[in-house]
């Protein structure tokens, strides 16, 4: 059966980019904590049904890992299962200690700790059997979430997607870091008076160029223009940043392809940190906003996790786990097919493959790459 949900089309394949603004719901109005809100509204999506949480170790995980345990608490329910990946020999991603720290502080003793060789590389089998069944699907990653999801089956899967935009470099925040300092570029002066400038000056500072080789030249700079197009309509203001957040296609068919996904599988999947109450709560508590991340982190969280946690600042790279051995043995025998040609340049994005780190925005092509690789295959075979 066909997923209902969003095609990549040739731009977005080549962008690994949705572009564009959604409707969505404005969630509704309270006075009450933002823990105390996202609390509530993971209880109520629970429903009594066991809470699994994707836990990387990582700040944003962590903090719904410690709300669900508080929800499944209050509820009476069993405490959540935390589902973490493990990497065997892919370093920048080993989140162990930081893991067991906040595995430990919330007492939790069933978690699962499944480790990951080829089950997440974008054209590891996994990969490829949904690929074989789906088509391209937004984002890349989609492909390998179809055993953690039947594992999950009957429950709830919660995410920490959307902490890095909540929490995050919000348009306002250069205004609460606005200090009496020499008017240079890069200061808090200058950030704060570019967030409040007319829209044609914050264009300009809005096309800054990427590093994106593969692309060809104006396929860049459309790319730069399109997603310009979007920074330029994030309101001022702190509430209204945070809804243009969950606003964006990228994250609305996101959530719409995981949601499939999981229905396929017999679960549900839920991001609680881009619940629209939540924002709501969020922005009502703190109008304002927040001037570091870490500032947010402990003004949200500090009831449930560890300082240690809330004000850490690395951060665990997963590029390697999903852009392994099977990407750079397709690529050495690409014949440069199953790819926009007028918006890519094959070679570069071969050389890209190839290199000691293939770029995470090439996923789509190289998936997009190895489907017309499946079609000749079964061409051939027909004849």
């Amino acid at each position: 059966m066909a997923l209902d949900v969003h095609r990549p089309t040739p731009r977005e394949t080549a962008w690994a980019w949705l572009p564009g603004l959604v409707d969505t719901s404005p969630g509704h109005r309270t006075t009450a904590a933002p823990l105390d809100v996202l609390t509530s509204r993971i209880a109520d999506r629970a429903g009594g049904r066991q809470v699994y949480v994707t836990f990387s170790g990582g700040r944003d995980s962590s903090a719904v890992l410690a709300a669900a345990c508080r929800a499944t608490a209050l509820a009476g329910t069993p405490p959540p299962i935390p589902v973490t990946f493990v990497y065997p020999g892919v370093a920048e991603a080993d989140e162990s200690e930081w893991q067991r720290t906040v595995v430990d502080h919330l007492g939790l003793h069933d978690w699962w700790r499944l480790p990951i060789t080829t089950e997440n590389d974008l054209l590891g089998p996994v990969a490829q059997d949904s690929l074989r069944r789906h088509g391209l699907l937004w984002p890349a990653t989609m492909h390998a979430r179809g055993p953690l999801l039947e594992r999950c089956a009957g429950g709830v899967v919660l995410t920490g997607e959307g902490g890095d935009e909540v929490f995050g470099d919000r348009r306002i925040r250069a205004l609460r870091r606005t200090a009496r300092r020499p008017f240079a570029p890069g200061s808090p002066r200058r950030s704060a008076l570019t967030a409040v400038s007319p829209a044609v000056l914050r264009r300009r500072r809005l096309r800054a160029p990427m590093s994106l080789p593969w692309l060809r030249p104006a396929a860049h700079d459309e790319l730069v223009e399109r997603i310009g197009a979007d920074d330029l309509a994030e309101p001022l203001s702190f509430g209204g940043s945070l809804r243009w957040v969950a606003r964006r296609r990228s994250v609305t068919e996101f959530f719409r392809t995981y949601s499939a996904l999981a229905a396929e599988h017999h679960a549900e999947v839920a991001h609680p940190l881009l619940d629209p109450t939540f924002l709501a709560a969020v922005a009502r508590r703190h109008p304002t906003g927040f001037s570091s991340r870490t500032e947010g982190m402990r003004a949200v969280f500090a009831d449930v996790l560890p300082d240690a946690v809330l004000a850490r600042t690395s951060k665990a790279t997963f590029t390697l786990a999903y852009l392994g051995a099977a990407t750079r043995e397709f690529a050495r025998s690409w014949d440069g097919s199953g790819v926009p040609h007028d918006l890519v340049d094959a070679e570069e994005l071969q050389k890209a493959w190839l290199g000691e780190r293939p770029p995470g925005p090439t996923g789509l092509l190289l998936q997009s790459a190895w489907l017309a690789s499946q079609d000749r295959t079964r061409a051939r075979d027909a004849a």
